[in-house]
């Protein structure tokens, strides 16, 4: 499962010329990050599991890079900044 949901945010493409090799490359996920993060905000059952994928994510990137045109933040637009800082309950 965890191997599934990393190719929905890391694409594994073929390295040129080796039939044995991959490279990680980024794929964009504005939408599902910016949904994690409503459920983050909003939702006290989901919360810890939203938080959770999107520190996942964070990581991903953090390896692999960032896909053109994603903000760091999936609510920038609205001055959100991530990580946020949690508040002891999350």
């Amino acid at each position: 499962m965890h191997k599934n949901i990393e190719e929905a945010f890391v694409e594994h493409r073929p390295y040129p010329g080796s039939s044995n090799t991959l490279m990680m490359v980024p794929r964009s996920s504005n939408a599902i990050r910016s949904r994690l993060m409503e459920m983050a905000q909003n939702d006290p059952l989901r919360r810890k599991s939203a938080f959770a994928l999107l520190n996942e994510i964070e990581k991903w990137r953090m390896w692999h890079g960032r896909p053109d045109g994603e903000p760091r933040s999936p609510k920038v637009e609205a001055g959100f900044l991530w990580p946020p800082e949690l508040e002891g309950n999350a």
